[in-house]
């Protein structure tokens, strides 16, 4: 399973199994967004008619539920850290976290018994994109490893 944020930057993630103790990635690398919202999809590749290339077919991910943490000191994610804010995805895979002060966080949710953490840096700005559709989370069903910049897999 490989697992996307952002359009144009991945890199290996970090693995925690339940009972290790996560680390945190230094602050100075978390991944800043202007605006608390954005998609959650899953790749699958699909053998094309009469060919024997495979092509992707992408689908959103249906009421998942999200939840986002407030960073304190270098305290990993999850359970010791306050909840700012929750939020579930739409028939279209499209989040929107609201009234979230600016700041560091971790974007949690669970799937198929595992849970994901994707540390953000929340600085708002006044002429962002109102539209959200560029920061999404793809889950693409071929790759074994999860993929990602500093995402944590609990």
């Amino acid at each position: 399973m490989k697992l996307l944020a952002g359009l144009f930057f991945a890199a290996v993630a970090t693995a925690c199994p339940q009972e290790s103790p996560q680390q945190s990635p230094p602050l100075d690398s978390w991944h800043t967004v202007q605006r608390m919202c954005g998609v959650v999809e899953r790749t699958q590749h699909v053998p094309r008619k009469h060919s024997a290339q495979l092509e992707e077919k992408k689908a959103p991910f249906r009421y998942l539920s999200l939840e986002l943490y407030a960073q304190q000191g270098s305290m990993p994610c999850c359970e010791k850290l306050v909840l700012a804010g929750q939020a579930k995805t739409d028939e279209d895979g499209r989040y929107r976290f609201k009234k979230i002060a600016p700041g560091d966080f971790w974007l949690s949710f669970q799937m198929e018994g595992r849970r994901y953490s994707y540390p953000l840096r929340y600085q708002p700005a006044k002429h962002a994109d109102p539209d959200c559709d560029w920061f999404y989370l793809n889950f693409d069903e071929a790759d074994k490893v999860p993929f990602d910049r500093e995402m944590i897999i609990e």
